[in-house]
């Protein structure tokens, strides 16, 4: 599997399955096990992901494609990017980075969340817009950008994690993906509409979300596929991003080169 990837970051080599020793399984995606480990030499705690060949095989060249998506764009600063991969037997291994606050976790501690300030919102929100935009100009969507994928480190700096949902740019694989809620209206038509607009859906909720409180049913549902959001409810500065972002057209959805030159004119 490994030898048709395309690897251009610096990946140690030699590394095997008796460098490291799984802690706990911490769950599972369409890859397979997640898992933190722990690297036998250095004591260092890792992420990783357990990819079974034998059980994947259905969809193997699609697995392959997401993980060379990963690959493409471990090397930006906002993406949680892969530290080591080898395979033993039927199984591959990714390594990545460990990291114990995980967004939509703190997003669920109220009493903490309310303490974080607008700068502090603006700084997260940015660097997912900024690791979003590798993705595209990598060529390929996210396919889930939403807060159980984004990890917070320990200097603050959030980072973009799990790319087993990305897809290339209008491949159809990508509507199966769709896991936003709301999800973005092109995505329900028949046929459904796939580009980089699925992306920036979703990081139009985020920044919804790290500004309103949702819990308080602060957007409309009208029905199964019709919603209206409360731009209002939105501080000044970033009403106009939201509303950008959560155009319902596709179109006319603001893209994260508008977003980050936006950011800049407000002074972020």
């Amino acid at each position: 599997m490994i030898e048709k990837l395309h690897i251009s970051i610096n990946i140690p080599k030699n590394l095997t399955i008796d460098d490291f020793n799984i802690i706990e399984t911490t769950g599972s995606n369409n890859w397979g096990n997640t898992c933190k480990v722990i690297h036998v030499k250095t004591d260092r705690i890792y992420s990783s992901i357990i990819i079974n060949r034998n059980e994947c095989w259905p969809i193997h060249e699609h697995i392959i494609q997401q993980l060379q998506n990963y690959i493409d764009v471990s090397k930006h600063e906002n993406v949680n990017g892969i530290n080591a991969l080898f395979e033993y037997d039927q199984f591959v291994f990714v390594i990545y980075e460990y990291n114990e606050i995980n967004l939509a976790l703190l997003y669920g501690n109220r009493m903490y969340w309310n303490e974080i300030d607008f700068e502090q919102k603006m700084e997260v929100f940015m660097n997912i817009v900024s690791a979003v935009r590798a993705c595209h100009k990598a060529g390929f969507i996210h396919g889930d950008v939403r807060m159980k994928n984004i990890e917070i480190r320990s200097d603050s700096s959030a980072c973009l994690v799990h790319f087993n949902k990305s897809c290339l740019n209008h491949s159809p694989e990508c509507v199966e993906a769709v896991l936003l809620d709301p999800p973005p209206p092109e995505t329900v038509l028949t046929p459904p509409i796939i580009s980089t607009a699925l992306d920036c859906w979703g990081l139009g909720l985020l920044l919804y979300e790290l500004f309103v409180d949702v819990t308080n049913l602060n957007m409309v549902q009208l029905n199964s596929s019709e919603f209206e959001f409360k731009f209002d409810l939105l501080p000044d500065d970033i009403r106009v991003l939201g509303q950008g972002l959560l155009q319902k057209d596709p179109t006319q959805r603001w893209n994260t080169k508008m977003v980050l030159k936006y950011l800049s004119k407000i002074g972020f």
